[in-house]
């Protein structure tokens, strides 16, 4: 997944047949998503008070006018190759393309602690939103001790007990100005989660061989969203730099949850 290199580049690389190396790539693919797929569900164990309270803490530091926000929501579009059937099903207006699309929440430590997809690219956010689970996740897991803890997302997602946006309409007040304006600015964290994905695992954007039915697409942008948490996990992100907060190490990510 790390680059789209046709399977007689790597039959050359590796001295094995092409079937081979198919098999094997599918092979770990799927046993690193029986044995770890859970860590990309929110709520895992390791989501305890102590490291609620840390992202919260992180987030302010950082400029947001919010001592609750502990994750950034947002959805992306991942372009695919046009399917062979149902292809209006598929279909994003926005991208103008065929795609599917995923909804994720990222952490202040740069680590993905919810991701969920594939859905179809017709589909709204705030429809995601709610077939995802994440509300009622969310309803359990982040109170703690009176403290309603929050994600922050774009308007698309509306205001709900646990997720906040930005205010809406033509007439704000300087406050809700500026509040809006200071949360962007740390908002823009999530973007770098997606980025990091597609950086570091460009055959899922590479999408004349996103093929809808004769591949996994789903379990292949997850266990590449996984994998990116590995690395963050090791090396850090743009993200832990930027809110100055370490991610655990590998050894305590892959064991938690």
């Amino acid at each position: 997944m790390a680059y789209p290199a046709r399977l007689d580049d790597l039959k050359d690389l590796f001295g094995r047949e092409t079937e081979a190396i198919s098999s094997i790539s599918n092979s770990v693919r799927d046993y690193l998503n029986h044995t770890f797929s859970h860590l990309l569900l929110f709520g895992s164990d390791r989501l305890t008070e102590d490291t609620l309270q840390a992202y919260s803490r992180a987030v302010f530091v950082k400029g947001a006018p919010l001592h609750t926000c502990v994750g950034f929501i947002d959805g992306t579009v991942r372009v695919m190759c046009r399917p062979m059937q149902n292809q209006k099903y598929v279909y994003n207006g926005h991208k103008r393309k065929h795609a599917l699309k995923y909804q994720s929440v990222i952490a202040p430590d740069g680590i993905i602690i919810h991701l969920r997809g594939p859905y179809a690219g017709t589909l709204h956010d705030a429809f995601i939103l709610r077939e995802s689970g994440l509300l009622e996740a969310a309803a359990e897991h982040l109170k703690f001790g009176g403290k309603h803890d929050i994600f922050y997302g774009d308007p698309a997602y509306g205001q709900q007990d646990h997720i906040i946006a930005p205010f809406k309409g033509a007439l704000l007040t300087e406050d809700e100005q500026e509040f809006s304006k200071r949360m962007s600015e740390v908002r823009v964290s999530v973007e770098w989660g997606f980025g990091k994905i597609v950086r570091y695992w460009a055959f899922v954007d590479f999408a004349k061989n996103q093929k809808l039915r004769l591949q996994r697409l789903g379990k292949m942008y997850a266990m590449a969203a996984f994998l990116s948490n590995v690395d963050t996990c090791v090396y850090g992100s743009q993200t832990s730099k930027f809110f100055g907060l370490a991610p655990l190490s590998l050894s305590e990510y892959l064991h938690s949850g």
